[in-house]
């Protein structure tokens, strides 16, 4: 066997391993996280009791159970989420709102389709179109766009005719509608595209790393990965390669670490 065979061989054992190895926490997920009475009633396990409830079925019906599998707000909602900075959303007659950890409706339902709420307010959706309320209800930004992303270190990545931008809670425009995609803010960063080319600005609109990349993923821990010629490698907040493209595949850094092949 020659070196490129032994190269291919063992790049081939590497991707078959990594797979498995996904499939298997995938599996071990499922099995851990999810319990059916065997009515099609599903309860989530405690891996979601980050906030202390999470939601459960029960006839049909949807509520909260803590830890004990105890139904601390009874089930009476056509579809429930998780708890997201204390607000829950629920579905209700066909309409979204959100609830409080005492059951309570603090934004009774009435959109057409709501978001988590991060960063003090929710995206909300009303007639096909988007906008964002803060948590008395109240709308911030009227719903005027298309599509849009929940807000992101400040700025919200919103879509108005074809053209994507970005605007602040105030809704003002901080970067124009230019742009066919992009994506949330990450590490100050974010990353956009011109018909096939992706490039990344700042927070004031400028671009940093030229569209030049053939795809991009968003900034984390200071370094993002993008593709050059069909390969990925890893860029910092100048623009310039740190790691030359060489991968397969590269995902964000976590902790240090980039699952790459």
């Amino acid at each position: 066997m020659n070196k490129v065979q032994q190269i291919s061989k063992k790049k081939n054992a590497f991707v078959a391993l990594s797979l498995a190895f996904i499939m298997l926490l995938m599996a071990l997920f499922a099995a851990g996280c999810t319990n059916d009475d065997g009515k099609g009633d599903t309860i989530y396990d405690s891996y979601m009791f980050s906030s202390g409830l999470v939601p459960a079925k029960a006839d049909g019906k949807w509520g909260y159970i803590n830890e004990k599998g105890d139904f601390v707000i009874k089930p009476q909602y056509d579809a429930a989420r998780s708890f997201s900075e204390g607000l829950a959303e629920i579905q209700r007659g066909g309409n979204w709102g959100y609830i409080d950890k005492s059951g309570k409706d603090v934004i009774p339902p009435q959109f057409d389709g709501i978001f988590p709420f991060k960063e003090d307010c929710a995206l909300v959706e009303m007639n096909g179109k988007y906008g964002f309320i803060n948590k008395e209800g109240d709308y911030i930004i009227e719903p005027e766009y298309n599509e849009a992303h929940p807000f992101s270190e400040g700025l919200a990545l919103v879509q108005s005719g074809l053209r994507w931008g970005y605007i602040d809670k105030e809704g003002n425009v901080v970067v124009d509608f230019i742009y066919d995609d992009g994506s949330d803010f990450s590490d100050g960063m974010a990353y956009v595209r011109t018909r096939k080319n992706y490039g990344y600005i700042d927070k004031e609109g400028n671009v940093i790393a030229k569209l030049r990349f053939e795809d991009a993923r968003k900034f984390s821990e200071g370094l993002a990965a993008v593709m050059s010629n069909g390969k990925w490698g890893f860029i910092n907040k100048e623009g310039h390669f740190v790691i030359e493209p060489k991968y397969e595949y590269a995902s964000q850094f976590v902790d240090g670490i980039s699952c790459v092949y």
